[in-house]
């Protein structure tokens, strides 16, 4: 028997919560506002976008039918790319929120790193998962691929 488990909004702000205290309270001081969408113009499970005042992600409803551990590591995705920005020089960062740039395949592949580096690589391995079921796969243009993943978990645990 299959049984289908959701993730509420108000079950997604608690874990964003939790996320963030837990595994990334280097940004825990950063205004971060969540925006939930839904609709097929959106080709995203989440978004990151700089805001005057800090940040904001926008969380597509099909991200919260995922389980609460893949919806986890989307998010944690989403924190490692403010972290990751907070290290960025102050030009990158101004041509980023004024829109001139779009982020790089490779600040894809730093964003799942930190991930994994974080003690989430299980957790971004049930979002790969849950993805390739509906989707095709990830390459390594658009970030970690499962392969590299396995390999990264088998190095940190050996």
């Amino acid at each position: 028997m299959l049984i289908l488990v959701f993730v509420t909004q108000s079950q997604a702000i608690h874990i964003a919560h939790s996320l963030l205290v837990d595994s990334f309270p280097e940004i825990s001081h950063r205004r971060i506002r969540f925006l939930f969408v839904e609709g097929s113009q959106f080709d995203f499970y989440m978004a990151t976008a700089k805001t005057l005042f800090g940040y904001r992600i926008e969380v597509e409803s099909e991200i919260l039918q995922f389980s609460e551990e893949a919806f986890s590591a989307c998010l944690a995705h989403e924190y490692a790319h403010i972290t990751l920005d907070g290290k960025s020089s102050f030009p990158k960062r101004l041509m980023w929120f004024l829109g001139w740039v779009q982020e790089d395949m490779e600040e894809e592949r730093q964003a799942d790193l930190l991930i994994v580096q974080k003690g989430l690589g299980k957790s971004l391995m049930a979002f790969h998962r849950q993805h390739d079921k509906k989707y095709e796969a990830f390459n390594k243009k658009e970030g970690l691929s499962k392969k590299e993943i396995r390999k990264l978990l088998k190095k940190k645990a050996g």
